[in-house]
């Protein structure tokens, strides 16, 4: 697949004494090993420090940066060509439910209604794809969005050209409109900054504000001060003086000032020349309504322990502390609400060599739930998201080789399949891809 996704560590080239207004790219993704299929672990959630430096996991070159600096070409379209709107799966290549635990009727208002990839603001993530019209030949070929809207299943399609087939892809509600908003982040190109480059449903109006360096990660974007606006984030794994913690940066959206507040938060064992170091997991863990601090953290014996930093939307460094062990090192972590009661599960998907598997812990009672679901293939292609419109995030994933979509109701666990996307063209990428991790 063309599209340089999120499973990554990043290797910083950082310049001393700048914050958050600089230069970046982002980083490939690295081999996976597989382990035996082992349950996920939990131990003490009491308070802990940040995690020492330890054993890393995963490492990787830097991406291509784009040659050009080409803004987003913005455009609106409707469109009857593929993806198409319907299709009947091959039953031989059917994701299977096996032991599928149903959640029962949320008693628990979530703070926020899901708007996971939810173009319309019907609170229904849609389908939606991002098509590379080089077919992978071009890193600096037009990046352009097909969604089936939820709330017209049957009309046209929204198209939207925005971004090139080299930049990061961070869907999300900027402008709080309860709409999805298309954004990329972009690396430095020609001596410019790194930048986001959202276009604002609310208005149509186009905000281009630099943001990273080399190296860093902005798949951390997340609502971090409870207004319920999406901040934009980065993740630096390395930070400037190659000694001291793993940094979440982020500019918080209440914030008016000019120039606009940075926030800088020291959270994770960082990346060296030398070692490996977390990773994040991005997620409102606490119920509070804000995104929390969350790495994922090598054990070294093959198992992962999640660090979690309550957010207050400053860097204030008091807040509440969790960890938790779940998952191995070869799992892929796929945050969610899972039960509908308003906090981010632990969730991790697996290949088994078989099948994947689905590990979910639901915070509402930490009670386990395994489900089986996807082929091995489709292990970098989780879409979890709301798609039934319950409060409840379902188990999801889309498949390259035919492209449909392959989603689990969490309302009755009915399957759900969408044919959407090009099969096997080498163009197309899942958008809710961006937050498996």
């Amino acid at each position: 697949m063309i599209f340089v996704m999120k499973k990554q560590l990043l290797f910083v080239l950082l310049a001393l004494g700048i914050s958050a207004a600089f230069l970046a790219y982002d980083t490939g993704i690295s081999a996976q090993t597989e382990k035996p299929a082992v349950a996920p672990q939990e131990i003490a959630r009491d308070g802990v420090t940040a995690p020492a430096r330890g054993a890393g996991r995963r490492t990787a070159a830097p991406a291509m940066a784009p040659a050009l600096p080409m803004s987003p070409g913005e455009t609106s379209a409707a469109s009857t060509a593929t993806p198409a709107p319907t299709a009947t799966p091959t039953p031989a290549e059917m994701p299977q439910i096996v032991g599928y635990d149903a959640p029962s009727a949320s008693t628990v208002t979530p703070p926020h209604v899901q708007h996971i990839v939810d173009f319309d603001g019907d609170g229904i993530t849609d389908f939606s794809i991002i098509r590379d019209l080089s077919k992978g030949t071009d890193p600096n070929s037009q990046a352009q969005w097909w969604t089936l809207k939820s709330s017209d299943p049957t009309g046209l399609a929204l198209v939207q050209n925005w971004g090139l087939v080299s930049d990061q892809f961070i869907a999300g509600d900027y402008d709080g409109d309860h709409k999805t908003d298309y954004a990329i982040w972009r690396g430095p190109q020609n001596g410019t900054h790194a930048a986001f480059w959202i276009l604002n449903s609310k208005d149509g109006t186009v905000s281009i504000i630099s943001f990273g360096v080399a190296g860093d990660s902005p798949f951390v974007v997340g609502d971090y001060d409870g207004d319920g606006k999406d901040d934009i984030a980065i993740y630096r794994a390395t930070p400037v003086s190659d000694t001291g913690p793993a940094e979440f940066w982020f500019h918080p959206s209440t914030d008016l000032s000019n120039p606009p507040k940075e926030v800088r938060v020291q959270w994770g064992t960082p990346t060296t020349a030398s070692t490996a170091g977390d990773f994040p997991i991005p997620g409102d863990y606490m119920g509070d309504s804000k995104t929390d601090f969350a790495v994922g953290h090598d054990n070294g014996d093959g198992t992962i322990s999640m660090w979690i930093k309550q957010s207050d939307g400053t860097n204030n460094p008091a807040t509440p502390q969790n960890v938790i062990r779940w998952g191995l090192t070869s799992d892929f972590y796929v945050p969610g609400d899972y039960d509908g009661d308003g906090k981010t599960d632990l969730a991790i998907v697996r290949s088994n060599g078989t099948n994947l598997e689905w590990w979910i812990e639901w915070s509402s009672d930490h009670s386990d739930h395994v489900t089986v679901w996807g082929l091995p293939s489709d292990l970098q292609n989780a879409v979890q998201g709301d798609y039934d419109g319950d409060g409840k995030t379902d188990i999801g994933i889309w498949r390259p080789s035919d492209g449909i979509f392959y989603i689990i109701g969490s309302q009755t666990g009915t399957p759900i399949y969408q044919k959407w996307g090009i099969a096997a063209s080498n163009s197309d990428a899942p958008t809710a891809n961006y937050n498996e991790h």
